[in-house]
């Protein structure tokens, strides 16, 4: 929540852990982020789908009220975390729930056993959806 409040985020960036030592954010994020993409990756790859990493298409959203260099900072500790800048799209919030809401496949045109994760993780929640056609 403290880069949420920024209008403008430095790279260098600092945060508290919970003794009060001073951290970098990018190293936090960076931290932070990795993990999840390593536990997707380790999930997909061993999926019977044949899928490569190159195949995934990362999606983080962000807040519309981001500035540019917050947006970069995101961008900056997606890429730092291992997904690579071409397979990277930076996302607005309110738009990320306009596409997921608005029907552009019809369910009969899923395979069956088609499945994905939703996460939305940020602004004091995380909320995550599953799904399996």
């Amino acid at each position: 929540m403290k880069i949420y409040d920024k209008i403008k985020i430095k790279r260098g960036i600092e945060l508290e852990d919970i003794f009060g030592k001073p951290l970098s954010a990018l190293v936090v994020f960076t931290f932070a982020i990795k993990h999840l993409r390593d536990r997707a990756l380790e999930i997909v790859l061993k999926s019977k789908l044949d899928l490569k990493e190159n195949h995934i298409q990362w999606m983080r959203t962000i807040p519309a009220i981001f500035s540019d260099s917050a947006r970069q900072f995101m961008r900056e500790a997606s890429t730092n975390a291992g997904i690579l800048p071409t397979n990277l799209r930076l996302v607005l919030e309110h738009e990320a729930a306009v596409l997921y809401s608005k029907p552009r496949i019809m369910i009969e045109d899923i395979p069956c056993g088609f499945q994905y994760v939703l996460a939305d993780l940020g602004g004091g929640t995380s909320d995550i959806w599953v799904h399996k056609t």
